[in-house]
């Protein structure tokens, strides 16, 4: 009875989309980071947003998609004529917390250097 369940759950969640491959993760993150060089930042933010839903993310990939969703975000934001800054005051908040919160060394990487190259561009 057990089993049954158990495969009635993961045929469900399989078939809901819940269940996601690392090949989704690539396949959103390769269609994000195309977006994201096209200048198309509001379509990459989205894409990067959704990829912050998944689970089945490494930690080094975590730190890159929290990154770009932020660095996207912002962009987006500043390229419209909306006086509201409140996405722009997120953003810039949020990665300005990703350089603070390094601690340890070894945690000055490429995420770290590109999220200080972001807020020099903000």
């Amino acid at each position: 009875m057990k089993l049954r369940l158990i495969l009635a759950l993961t045929w469900v969640a399989a078939f809901c989309g819940l269940a996601q491959s690392p090949e989704d993760y690539t396949r959103l993150k390769t269609e994000a980071e195309k977006l994201y060089a096209e200048g198309s930042y509001g379509k990459a933010h989205e894409l990067y947003a959704r990829a912050m839903e998944m689970s089945n993310i490494s930690s080094n990939e975590v730190r890159w998609v929290v990154f770009r969703n932020y660095d996207a975000q912002w962009r987006s934001a500043a390229a419209t004529q909306n006086a509201d800054t409140t996405r722009l005051d997120a953003a810039r908040e949020a990665l300005e917390k990703m350089v603070r919160d390094v601690k340890r060394e070894e945690d000055k990487d490429r995420v770290w250097v590109e999220v200080q190259e972001s807020l020099g561009d903000f």
